[in-house]
């Protein structure tokens, strides 16, 4: 099932990128070709080439997907992930993470460290 697009607006592009119909209708058309923030390599080259008949040089026409991408892929960090995941919990889980993982590496040092105690006890006090 593909995900609503993130709604772009035309005049959050620089002035440069405003110069006409055409350049609204390829951004336009880079938000339909995009699936959930990423852009097939196969749709990219199709995206170029409707560049080229609507007469955006390639450069620009690199410009604006990157721009689009960006864009999108920001409103999505902000807005969540669409899967029911939100930034937020997605970086509560990374920290609880890392704190589970400093525990175990406490542990296991306290660990290391006990057994090495009973082996000096051993060799010192030893039998």
């Amino acid at each position: 099932m593909r995900e609503q697009s993130q709604t772009i607006e035309y005049e959050d592009f620089p002035s440069e990128y405003r110069r006409g119909d055409n350049y609204r209708r390829f951004t336009l058309a880079i938000r339909e070709a995009m699936e959930g923030g990423l852009l097939r390599y196969s749709r990219r080259m199709k995206l170029l080439e409707l560049a080229d008949e609507l007469g955006i040089e390639r450069f620009d026409a690199n410009l604006i997907i990157a721009q689009v991408q960006r864009r999108v892929l920001k409103d999505k960090s902000s807005v969540g992930t669409g899967d029911g995941l939100s930034a937020e919990s997605v970086n509560g889980e990374n920290r609880e993470k890392s704190l589970r993982e400093k525990f175990f590496t406490a542990a296991a040092i306290f660990l290391l460290a006990a057994l090495t105690d009973l082996v000096l006890i051993r060799y010192l006090f030893g039998s």
